[in-house]
C-alpha cells in the first residue's frame, strides 16, 4: 500500500478490508479502478463488487461502524446482529442455569461495547439496557413459574411484603417487550 501513501492518499485498513479517503468522487473513481487493476493483476486477488463502492464519507460503513461527518456509530447491520443475539442470549426457551446465561451475556456485552465503544450513539445504549434488563426479568419471572414462588422470590430480593404479593398475584405476566425501535447514527 505504499503506492497509496506516495500518492498522498489517505487510508485504513484492517485484514482484507480497506477504505481509501480521496477528495471527490472523480479520483474515488480513478483510484478504485487503479486499486482493482492492482489487486486483481499483480496480487491475484478478486474484488468483492458488492462491498466495493465509491461513496461519500457520510454514507461510509465500514468494519461494522457508520460514518456520519465527524460522527461514528454502529451500523444498521451491527445493531440488528446485537438485538438478535441479545435475543438468542436471553430466550426464555433456553434451557440453561441463570448464571451461565448472565455470564454468556456479559462476556458477549463487554466484547461488544470494547469495540463500538468509541462510537457516538450513547443514547441509545441507555435504551439497549433498559430492554436487556426487562428481557433478563422476563427470564427470572419464568423460571419462578408459580404464585406462591413469585412473591418468596421478590420478598427475598428485598420488595416489601404488599408489593411482593401484588407483583407475584398479577396477571399482566412476563412483559418482555420488544426492542426500542433504535435508529443507527443518522445524518447530521
Amino acid at each position: 500500500m505504499s503506492g497509496l501513501e506516495r500518492r498522498g492518499h489517505r487510508f485504513a485498513r484492517y485484514a482484507d478490508d480497506f477504505t481509501i479517503m480521496v477528495k471527490s468522487a472523480r479520483a474515488g473513481e480513478r483510484v478504485m479502478a487503479g486499486v482493482r487493476k492492482f489487486l486483481e493483476r499483480k496480487l491475484k486477488l478478486k474484488v468483492n463488487e458488492e462491498k466495493s463502492a465509491v461513496v461519500k464519507s457520510s454514507a461510509l460503513n465500514f468494519l461494522g461502524f457508520a460514518f456520519r461527518g465527524a460522527k461514528i456509530g454502529w451500523s444498521e447491520r451491527s445493531l440488528h446482529r446485537f438485538v438478535f443475539r441479545v435475543r438468542k442470549l436471553t430466550s426464555r426457551r433456553r434451557g440453561v442455569a441463570m448464571a451461565r446465561r448472565l455470564n454468556e451475556l456479559a462476556q458477549y456485552l463487554r466484547g461488544w461495547m470494547g469495540y463500538f465503544g468509541l462510537s457516538h450513539t450513547y443514547g441509545a445504549v441507555g435504551l439497549l439496557e433498559k430492554w436487556i434488563r426487562r428481557r433478563l426479568r422476563c427470564c427470572y419471572w419464568k423460571m419462578w413459574k408459580t404464585r406462591g414462588n413469585r412473591i418468596r422470590q421478590l420478598w427475598r430480593l428485598g420488595a416489601c411484603c404488599r408489593d411482593a404479593i401484588l407483583h407475584g398475584l398479577s396477571h399482566r405476566g412476563r412483559g418482555a417487550g420488544r426492542c426500542p425501535n433504535l435508529r443507527p447514527l443518522t445524518t447530521p
